[in-house]
């Protein structure tokens, strides 16, 4: 592989496709929506570009069972907050870059006092989301499974052994315990407006 090449790229090069890698059926991203970061922008583009199948966990909001869920948060990089702002006002290896030192705020009044922001983000790898930040764009959950991560009673080990069941409890309830059964995404609908013309899983 030479060095300019991107992974992609050499895998295209060898003849070598996703479905030899791996099938999207047969991966479970499991998110409750809180991850951040690198964390965020990658389940956000293995749910954009249907590389798996996602599930959100999380407690049942009461208000409205119905709502959305993200599979991810703060899906942005490169953060700075208010403590490195400072460090720029105080510290001797930035003195050969021209940065007009002045112009930076000063400390702020009130102690605890912070503020954060990033200046790099995601965007989507599709021609409709191209143009679009994932740090303002809600990639939903393939499903959702309700569940309550604490309790006391068990081990945390075996909490994590419950909720993998429950996913795949709820996965097998969603297709019918049927094996050819599949997501709306993992069907070919070329021609469907015919008659039992599907094509079926793409694992077929």
């Amino acid at each position: 592989m030479e060095n300019n090449d991107t992974f992609a790229e050499y895998l295209k090069n060898q003849n070598i496709t996703r479905q030899i890698l791996y099938q999207p059926q047969d991966v479970l991203i499991i998110t409750d929506g809180a991850c951040a970061s690198t964390c965020s922008q990658f389940v956000k583009h293995i749910g954009e570009k249907h590389l798996g199948r996602i599930v959100g966990i999380g407690a049942p909001y009461p208000d409205d069972r119905d709502i959305r869920f993200d599979v991810g948060m703060a899906t942005s990089g490169s953060v700075y907050n208010y403590k490195s702002v400072q460090e720029i006002r105080s510290n001797e290896i930035y003195d050969d870059y021209e940065i007009n030192k002045q112009k930076l705020p000063k400390k702020f009044y009130r102690i605890g006092t912070d503020l954060t922001w990033s200046d790099k983000g995601g965007y989507g790898f599709t021609d409709e989301t191209s143009v679009q930040l994932f740090e303002y764009k809600i990639v939903d959950a393939d499903f959702r499974v309700e569940y309550f991560p604490y309790n006391d009673s068990i081990s945390v080990e075996q909490q994590r052994f419950s909720l993998y069941d429950e996913v795949l409890k709820r996965e097998n309830e969603l297709l019918g315990n049927d094996p050819n059964k599949c997501l709306s995404w993992e069907v070919e609908t070329n021609n469907t407006q015919t008659p039992n013309n599907c094509k079926g899983c793409l694992r077929n």
